[in-house]
């Protein structure tokens, strides 16, 4: 039989005494009733129960709950915590609809969208668990953490609070809050007091310059219909896609890109096996065999830097058996121009290579024209060779100390033209792909907060 008795406030306290007398399966520090506008208590044959409702106030120890209405069971030292939870321990508030909270183990369940504060720290997704033992955070679903520098979407994250540290999986997206940086992954490890970011699984990274935004109004059929704003947005951007990549800190603006990168900013394109993105210092340096590509010319060599200055090309410097080619006549496709050398040295302006320098065992390729048609070829050696370029085309040729060098005339090169190469010469086609790289991006996108966005890139 269950019998149903009926409190005013006063009595509330002798109430929970009784209850708290009979709680056996109670192993935890007791959940104390502080207050309730009114209280039911129930007697079943499973629990004792109490029904709380209006202002609640909860403790235990030093976490205090306020709610709109709770269900507390008292053997199992545990509560149903439905409307305007709170729930405060120290620096953490966590909030939301309705939870549940665990007195045995300290734990807080968020079941219908939940926000943990702690400090410069929010999260918030649909559900989220709370210790107050371990002081650790999980979440799920559509979760969102935001601090002082960072914003990270993602399936699940979980948040230390001692540390301050962050683990986010599943679709994960970074975006620096000041820097117009936006990382992608499969997963993401944050550590704001070191400034520093770990992302893994198909890492992305988006640096935008400046942005060209149009914006128009759509109206989405639905349940219930919804507008949403669709951004379609121009980028002048630098894009890179790695295995893994490392980011330091908004004051640092540095990237360093690991496995597989592949990079497009503007008309350049590049791969390596590492690359450092240093946007403070507008340099990107490739290591470990990296390749350039930028209007019809090549680069290969040990290690590559490239500068810009004000956001544009301005110089590509290539480190040991550096190699540079480059087709000038489309209508010959094996007539490529080569140079090589210890060192390379590519001067840049308005987006089209001005000048290349080898300087160290210089050695050059060049197939001639004459009223368009071919005619012949010259290779030459040299202690270094300067090339000035207009208009994408070799316009002078310096060969400076210790020169040699062979004319051959097209009766011999006809058809033959790779069999007079320089030696180690190499030519990779397998440029970066704009829609490949965006892909890793496309395939997190999410809409929030009633946007959708979608972008478009200049090359």
């Amino acid at each position: 039989m269950t019998s149903l008795k009926v409190y005013n406030t006063l009595s509330v306290f002798i109430l929970f005494v009784c209850f708290t007398v009979g709680s056996s399966a109670q192993t935890g520090e007791p959940i104390i009733l502080k207050y309730a506008d009114s209280l039911i208590g129930r007697d079943t044959l499973s629990s004792v129960q109490r029904e709380l409702v209006g202002n609640v106030r909860l403790q235990q120890g030093n976490v205090h709950v306020w709610c709109d209405r709770a269900i507390q069971y008292l053997s199992e030292n545990r509560a149903e915590l439905i409307g305007n939870v709170k729930i405060v321990q120290g620096t953490v508030t966590m909030t939301g609809p309705r939870a549940d909270y665990d007195g045995n183990q300290k734990l807080a369940y968020g079941t219908q969208g939940v926000t943990i504060v702690d400090r410069k720290t929010t999260l918030k997704a649909e559900q989220g668990i709370y210790s107050m033992k371990s002081n650790v955070a999980d979440f799920f679903n559509n979760v969102r953490l935001e601090d002082d520098t960072v914003i990270i979407e993602s399936d699940t994250a979980r948040y230390e609070r001692k540390t301050r540290n962050s683990f986010a999986q599943g679709n994960v997206i970074l975006s620096g809050k000041t820097t117009n940086a936006i990382l992608a992954g499969d997963s993401v490890f944050h550590y704001p007091d070191k400034e520093y970011s770990l992302v893994k699984g198909k890492a992305f990274l988006l640096k935008v310059d400046t942005i060209n935004i149009d914006t128009t109004n759509i109206e989405v059929k639905t349940k219930d219909t919804l507008n949403v704003t669709y951004a379609r947005f121009r980028l002048d951007s630098s894009m890179i896609i790695s295995e893994w990549m490392e980011s330091y800190s908004d004051k640092q603006d540095l990237y360093i890109a690991h496995d597989s990168v592949e990079i497009l900013r503007g008309s350049l394109f590049a791969k390596a096996s590492k690359a450092f993105f240093d946007n403070m210092k507008e340099t990107i340096i490739l290591q470990s065999l990296p390749v350039v590509w930028t209007d019809s010319t090549q680069i290969l060599a040990d290690s590559i830097v490239i500068r810009m200055q004000k956001k544009k090309l301005r110089e590509i410097r290539a480190y040991k058996n550096a190699f540079s080619t480059s087709r000038d006549d489309t209508s010959h496709r094996n007539r490529i121009n080569q140079l090589s050398g210890d060192f390379l040295h590519v001067m840049v302006n308005e987006d089209s290579i001005r000048q290349i320098f080898s300087k160290g065992d210089a050695k050059s390729l060049y197939f001639m024209l004459t009223d368009n048609e071919p005619d012949g070829a010259a290779r030459n050696s040299a202690d270094s060779i300067r090339i000035n370029i207009v208009k994408n085309k070799p316009e002078q040729i310096y060969w400076l100390g210790a020169v040699v060098g062979d004319v051959y005339p097209e009766s011999v090169l006809f058809e033959k033209e790779k069999e007079y190469s320089l030696p180690n010469y190499k030519r990779m086609e397998n440029k970066p792909k704009k829609m490949k790289m965006l892909e890793r991006l496309y395939t997190r996108k999410r809409v929030k907060n009633g946007t959708v966005i979608d972008s478009e890139t200049q090359n």
